[in-house]
């Protein structure tokens, strides 16, 4: 009889708990993405619990307007059709907890706010990331010749992608 009032109390307290404290989706707050190459947005889901009918749904918010980007469920994912062969999330993700997206070939216009949103049968939570987008270029230093004492040099560079001040940091 001791146990099973112990045992009882055990349930309890269980149930209690909220289902929060079971399940966490974690990700960096901004990410960088450089034109042409791939960027991983990280999601990770941290449980204590056996996810129940899990799926990920990645969107874009751009302006306050949403874009679907990926649906993945237990069995596999979709893209949508205009992130169709651009974007992959990892197939064992449910069992690693690693739900990242990937998307390949980053253009300027990628760059926003990228929401995970994870849904169980009896929770659901979300996280996001903000991606800025980078260019590389070519920095190429010439000698021009003799100067004094020393060397005068030049420099030149190209296939840079420059933003507007301030909008890197927003």
């Amino acid at each position: 009889m001791e146990q099973r009032r112990w045992l009882l109390l055990a349930l309890a307290l269980l149930l209690a708990i909220p289902v929060s404290e079971h399940f966490k989706v974690t990700s960096p707050e901004k990410v960088v993405g450089i034109v042409g190459q791939d960027t991983i947005l990280p999601c990770t889901i941290s449980s204590t619990k056996p996810l129940d009918n899990p799926q990920v749904h990645w969107i874009k918010i751009t302006d306050g307007h949403t874009e679907d980007i990926y649906t993945y469920r237990h069995f596999g994912g979709e893209p949508m059709q205009k992130y169709l062969r651009r974007t992959s999330v990892p197939g064992d993700g449910f069992a690693t907890g690693n739900v990242s997206l990937t998307l390949k070939n980053v253009q300027p216009a990628d760059e926003g706010m990228y929401s995970c949103t994870v849904i169980s049968r009896d929770w659901s939570t979300d996280t996001s990331t903000k991606l800025s987008i980078a260019g590389t270029g070519e920095v190429f230093i010439e000698i021009q010749g003799p100067q004094g004492q020393g060397l005068e040099l030049g420099c030149r560079s190209q296939g840079w992608l420059l933003f507007p001040l301030g909008d890197s940091e927003k």
